[in-house]
């Protein structure tokens, strides 16, 4: 228990988005692009703004989803309109944190 506190006592920027993301695409059972897609929109909707870091592995996961690099149906579909509704959500989010930056970059 007490290593455990000391590991997450030093853990650094973005090491909890880093985890999340390795757990979801290598040990979750059921795991598709719709689920993939509302965890980085939950990410957007926090309080507090996204790092370098997480960012970084936001755009990484998403650039290696849309190469298809990583599995889109994993035991699991997802309906047409929760995908699109999903992908509105998350542009928003997107658009809304770019806005809010003082020093917005985007890059494709």
């Amino acid at each position: 228990f007490a290593s455990a506190s000391v590991a997450s006592a030093s853990a650094g920027p973005g090491d909890d988005i880093a985890k999340n993301f390795c757990d979801a695409e290598t040990k979750f059972t059921h795991w598709s692009q719709f689920q993939r897609f509302c965890m980085v929109k939950d990410l957007f909707s926090r309080a507090t703004p996204l790092n370098t870091v997480e960012s970084a592995w936001i755009a990484t996961v998403l650039r290696l989803a849309n190469q298809k690099s990583l599995e889109w149906y994993r035991k699991r579909g997802y309906q047409p309109k929760d995908m699109a509704h999903c992908q509105e959500a998350l542009g928003g989010a997107m658009a809304a944190a770019v806005a809010a930056s003082a020093t917005p970059t985007v890059r494709a």
